[in-house]
């Protein structure tokens, strides 16, 4: 049977904004389960899950330094069209949600750090019992819903339906990272703050959980075969 999700992205009571392009300019900001900020120091996961590794399944890079703007391509178009990404500073690639571990992709200038769904089969390493498969990620160019085919190690499978936020609609609840703008070509002239994208769209990724069968090892899990679903982190989570 079909399992149908949107966004389960109630987990913090606060939402961290990070502001500004100034003396921030490495991902050095946590956020902690109690909705607080470290600076370099990460709060001990306190759920039993396994962090994914996604690095070979990256194909595009979701962010770009202010320093260097135009680094980062996440909604795909061209520069004509207006081709955007995160604002990589203040971020860590370590993140903690309600006690769980997510890792993003590296935020250096030149890698690749999330996958555009093409359909791709991300193979669990050691297959893993869970009750959810936590996502962090967010769609582009819209709303996207799409599903997923979980395959477990018994060789059965499910598909979950998973219904995406685009990254700068602000009707989102609780988006998990914020910051509180997005780095945009217009037209071949990189702005670093457009006022629309400060006070109207200011982008985030959200948690997106799927609930699998807990009896049942999960052995690799399908994209969807669309461009505008994102994935950026992936973890398997035991409660």
């Amino acid at each position: 049977m079909k399992k149908m999700f949107r966004m389960a992205a109630l987990l913090l009571p606060l939402c961290l904004i990070l502001s500004g392009c100034g003396g921030n300019s490495g991902g050095d900001t946590t956020k902690t389960t109690d909705g607080g900020t470290t600076g370099t120091t990460v709060a001990a996961p306190t759920v039993d899950a396994t962090v994914v590794d996604l690095t070979a399944y990256f194909n595009k890079d979701a962010f770009s330094y202010c320093a260097n703007p135009s680094d980062g391509n996440f909604d795909g178009l061209e520069a004509a069209e207006g081709e955007a990404c995160y604002r990589a500073d203040g971020i860590s690639v370590d993140q903690i949600y309600e006690g769980v571990p997510y890792k993003l992709g590296p935020l250096e200038d030149g890698k690749k750090n999330c996958i555009g769904a093409a359909g791709q089969t991300i193979t669990i390493e050691e297959p893993t019992a869970c009750t959810f498969v936590g996502i962090l990620g967010a769609a582009t160019n819209g709303d996207y819903g799409d599903d997923f085919t979980i395959t477990y190690a018994d060789g059965s499978t499910e598909d979950i339906f998973v219904y995406m936020i685009d990254w700068c609609d602000i009707s989102a609840d609780y988006p998990v990272i914020s910051v509180d703008h997005r780095h945009q070509d217009f037209n071949g002239d990189w702005e670093e703050t457009a006022e629309n994208n400060r006070t109207e769209f200011p982008p985030f990724v959200a948690l997106y959980k799927m609930e699998v069968d807990s009896t049942k090892q999960v052995k690799s899990i399908t994209l969807p075969n669309e461009r505008n679903i994102n994935v950026l982190a992936m973890s398997l989570v035991k409660e």
